[in-house]
């Protein structure tokens, strides 16, 4: 097997570009609003595209680290750290590979909602009791309700209709329409990202400095795993193992940005128990051994500088 390995840390411009999440030129359909007048439709993957020169291709899947490279006091490792993967190679073009995993933690970083929930966010403005509620189920009571200012049109289009007659003068009012009268906003549910965005929200309030932020403090790597038998096994082992590493070095610490610690699976009765009924050759010891050992996880991964 050809020796793998992690990547260095590339600076964020040398894997993505990021324009304006809404612009003149934006594809989405239904859903707009207007930045100083003008109006705007919502980019592809939020304005977040990924670049085509080598160091990460659209399909390549395996585990990633991402780094917000500033002060965190209340961490260890003093940044803020995400450890992910990605063994999706079958989504939709923009929603697969580690490329997919990355524009998704770009959108929180900006701060922003996912479109398909822009509705569901607002009415849980209007509708705090409803946040804990699943949100295929909002959508599906918004589009079978009566507007409440127009009874001729169901409670989705009227949020439609919301967003569009808004007139945003920068990035954080559009943040604000999604805040309930106390100044609670509900954008994004992952309690981390929400905690790096008001370290620094002030550096977030428009286009320009969004595009300022990412380019000057966030770097990227990736341990890439090629398509092969049993990878999607192979790649989750890959980030428990990596978890594993981190916490030893941070003092039982996982990386800031992640919720949960992935290394549990490597327990004998942890989250990997079920997938004995999957896959019959399935050896927690010797499959996490063939990880270390014949994939090489752990190849350069402490290689930071």
């Amino acid at each position: 097997m050809k020796e793998m390995k992690w990547t260095k840390f590339y600076n964020f411009n040398e894997v993505l570009d990021i324009k304006p999440f809404a612009h003149k030129d934006g594809r989405a359909r239904g859903w707009k609003c207007k930045f100083n007048g003008l109006e705007a439709k919502f980019a592809t993957r939020d304005g977040c595209q990924l670049k085509q020169n080598n160091h990460l291709d659209n399909d390549d899947c395996g585990i990633y680290w991402l780094r917000a490279n500033e002060i965190c006091e209340d961490h260890p490792s003093k940044v803020w750290d995400y450890i992910g993967l990605s063994n999706s190679r079958t989504a939709a073009k923009y929603q697969r590979g580690i490329y997919g995993r990355l524009a998704d933690h770009i959108r929180k970083i900006q701060h922003i909602p996912e479109r398909p929930l822009f509705s569901v966010r607002m009415f849980q403005r209007d509708n705090p009791d409803f946040r804990i509620r699943r949100p295929e189920e909002i959508i599906k009571m918004l589009k079978e309700t009566s507007g409440k200012k127009n009874k001729n049109i169901t409670l989705y289009e009227e949020y439609v209709e919301e967003l569009g007659d808004a007139n945003f003068e920068n990035c954080q009012e559009f943040r604000d329409l999604f805040a309930d009268k106390d100044g609670k906003d509900y954008i994004c549910s992952t309690a981390p990202f929400r905690d790096l965005f008001n370290s620094h929200k002030s550096l977030l309030k428009t286009f320009a400095d969004i595009e300022k932020y990412l380019h000057e403090n966030i770097k990227l790597r990736f341990f890439i795993i090629p398509k092969m038998k049993r990878e999607s096994l192979y790649i989750e082992l890959a980030e428990a193992i990596s978890h594993q590493e981190y916490k030893q070095k941070f003092e039982g610490h996982i990386p800031k940005l992640c919720s949960d610690d992935e290394s549990l699976k490597l327990a004998q009765h942890g989250e990997l128990k079920k997938v004995k009924k999957r896959d019959p050759e399935f050896d927690l010891t010797k499959d996490t051994s063939y990880v270390q050992n014949e994939i090489g996880i752990l190849n350069g991964f402490w290689d930071i500088e």
